[in-house]
């Protein structure tokens, strides 16, 4: 059958992977449906090639021939992109798609069609029949130049990548779940539109012939009395500019100030917005970087107005209120996960209803007062930060909007409910230099800063007793992991590692501070963010790092309470005498133990083992209801009543399995250095 335009063997070209029709002839039953589809479209009969038949000499073991240069004369190809249409090594990518695609760039058509809306499509229309690897979209679009909009017909449930059939249409699963009639009909329009639009270009090129012009002999014309020289008035130009050179001027300032208007507004829609969405469909957990914001600002520089903008807007940002107490303050934000990028201008407090990116940093300067850290996580939808006067607040320290940490650390989740009031907390962790001025002070033999009795094993243990513990590894008063009296050469910025409570404990006597309860450490550290916040600290390490040098930030701007040291907190355990919580988890330790509740002996001078100190305010109401030991959920299963034999045996019938080879394969998606995403199959 020929094509509809001339110079063409077909009109639509379907390359697919063979193994993809193999399974269940899904490209077979495609091709049929499609056909039933175009001709309820097309006025005329329109020409599909399909490598049906096996004798046509394109499996893909076969070697390119004529037979296959001549079948790709098409207007369109449709590629069936799989899970593995995107390879080099495939015959289908490197014969058919990329050679058409190299084809057409030097045809008469080119690979873009102006169609009839004004919009431009490709000649290259992608079917897509599973989600898709991202190094495959970007193979794609490497080789087209241009993002990847497909077609999908991808069958959406969760832990299913399968292609959408005609018969999921019978019963729908999910109100997400895409129609496949519907799909048939876009790809059939889609046809349509391109090759309507390669049709005009067809009739344009067929330009009438020109008239014949018969020549006359042309007489000269009558000589012309010479008129008289006038000069011209003062300040007028003597000759007079053609009426061509002023349309041309005219034409020209047009384009000047038309064009590149109609072209930033094509590049919005076509470009820019499938770029947008292609970051929002694949966010991980969610969370869309905030480079899909900045270019969603950047459309909406041209195209504020699209429908299609309007509904990407929430899926990359949110409106809030923000007002400092002064107002009057700079706003300006970064991306969590980039802190080291340019801080980029929000505007002056108050701002009402400013978009903003779902996951960055703030900073809130205002000259006098102290620069205030805080991220998306304490902004709420309206937000009202107190600035404080430099030198108001104690050196190192920042405020706290109280509230009821949600206790996520996990053995402490029955203590939730309770109110936390406004207090003030060290920024980093208790470092070496800090600490040293306690021991210099003579610390450890002042027993004024020792308030709490001393046990060991629940019998007390006498105070001149006790500082023979509290040595260093030369046998001088210190942290266990010092020698002579002070820290290791170089780590001054470290925290202060290898003290026991007691010790956390004096020290915060000696600063006019005390150790947060856990209700405290639990508010600052939102361990329901540990996505953003473990990543980007110290865990599985070797040693202690400087503080602060690790980026891991709460949404209250204090640093490293993830990792570094594990922190010691006022907190006594319920039933133990001398057992306290140190919570967040050291350089030592796995990443989970920033949500697990730990607690120790207070003589315990670990190495991982360091603190960070709080300040309670005037007139806090809390202190009395957080301040008692806090109970761990613990089940005591030496008190519960075993199952009889019988019960036991129905129990454990529901963990039966056929017990063959799972030939589990594991294949990594994707790796940011934050995050990595693997894919695990298994029989």
């Amino acid at each position: 059958m020929p094509s509809l335009l001339p110079g063409f063997e077909y009109d639509i070209f379907i390359s697919y992977r063979q193994k993809d029709n193999k399974y269940d002839g899904w490209v077979t039953e495609f091709v049929a449906n499609l056909k039933k589809e175009l001709e309820a479209t097309f006025k005329d009969d329109v020409s599909i090639y399909f490598d049906e038949n096996p004798h046509d000499g394109l499996l893909e073991t076969h070697n390119v021939n004529r037979s296959l240069e001549g079948k790709l004369k098409c207007l369109i190809i449709v590629p069936i992109i799989s899970q593995t249409y995107c390879d080099p090594k495939s015959f289908a990518w490197q014969h058919e798609f990329v050679a058409f695609h190299r084809q057409i760039q030097s045809d008469t058509y080119g690979v873009h069609i102006k169609v009839a809306n004004s919009n431009i499509a490709s000649r290259i229309l992608p079917v897509r029949i599973h989600d898709l690897d991202p190094e495959d979209i970007a193979l794609f679009e490497s080789e087209t130049g241009e993002v990847m909009r497909p077609v999908d017909f991808i069958y959406r449930l969760p832990g299913v990548n399968r292609q959408l059939r005609a018969k999921d249409d019978e019963q729908i699963k999910s109100p997400n779940q895409l129609i496949y009639r519907d799909q048939i009909n876009k790809v059939a329009n889609a046809i349509k539109d391109i090759i309507g639009g390669m049709k005009a270009i067809h009739r344009g090129t067929a330009l009438p012939s020109r008239p014949a012009v018969v020549e006359k002999p042309v007489e000269p014309p009558a000589p012309k009395p010479e008129p008289a020289k006038v000069t011209p008035p003062a300040g007028r130009n003597r000759s007079r500019v053609p009426l061509f050179v002023v349309v041309a001027l005219a034409l020209v300032a047009l384009a000047y100030f038309v064009v590149p208007d109609w072209l930033n507004k094509r590049r919005a829609r076509n470009e820019i917005l499938p770029a947008i969405q292609l970051m929002a469909d694949n966010a991980l957990f969610g969370f869309v970087p905030s480079k899909a914001f900045e270019l969603t600002q950047e459309a909406a520089r041209y195209i504020p107005d699209d429908s299609a903008l309007i509904r990407l807007w929430p899926r990359v940002s949110r409106a809030i209120d923000i007002d400092t107490e002064p107002s009057g303050a700079e706003v300006f934000w970064v991306d969590y996960e980039r802190p080291s990028d340019p801080w980029k201008p929000l505007g002056t407090t108050p701002l009402v209803q400013v978009r903003v990116p779902l996951g960055v940093r703030y900073k809130i300067e205002k000259p006098g007062f102290q620069t205030v850290l805080v991220t998306s996580g304490r902004m709420g939808l309206t937000s009202k930060v107190k600035l404080d006067s430099i030198g108001k607040l104690p050196t190192g320290m920042v405020r706290i909007r109280g509230g009821t940490p949600s206790m996520y650390i996990i053995g402490l989740e029955q203590n939730g409910g309770k109110p936390v009031g406004e207090f003030l907390v060290d920024q980093y962790e208790v470092t070496n230099a800090s600490f040293k001025t306690f021991v210099d002070a003579g610390g450890y033999s002042k027993p004024d800063f020792w308030k709490v009795p001393m046990l060991e094993n629940g019998k007390p243990l006498p105070w001149s007793e006790a500082m023979k513990r509290f040595v260093d590894r030369t046998g001088r008063p210190g942290p266990s992991t010092w020698e002579a009296g002070s820290y290791p050469d170089g780590k001054a910025d470290h925290p202060v590692a290898g003290v026991s409570w007691y010790e956390a404990a004096a020290y915060a006597e000696f600063s006019g501070k005390q150790l947060p309860t856990v209700f405290h450490w639990s508010l600052l550290a939102e361990t329901n963010r540990t996505l953003f916040i473990i990543p980007q600290s110290n865990f599985n390490g070797s040693g202690t790092m400087p503080v602060g040098v690790n980026t891991g930030m709460c949404s209250f701007g204090v640093y490293d309470l993830a990792g570094n040291v594990r922190e010691w907190c006022s907190s006594k355990m319920v039933g133990q005498t001398n057992h306290y919580f140190s919570l967040g988890g050291g350089f030592n330790d796995p990443t989970f133990a920033f949500n697990d509740a730990y607690g120790g002996p207070a003589l315990d001078r670990s190495p991982g083992n360091g603190f960070r100190c709080i300040q309670a305010l005037p007139g806090d109401t809390t202190l009395a209801l957080i301040t008692p030991p806090v109970a761990m959920a613990f089940r005591d299963y030496n008190k519960e009543k075993p199952v009889d034999d019988k019960t036991f045996a129905l129990f454990a019938r529901q963990f039966d399995y056929d017990n063959t080879p799972l030939n589990a394969e594991v294949k990594q998606m994707a790796d940011t250095g934050i995050w990595k995403v693997e894919k695990v199959t298994m029989d």
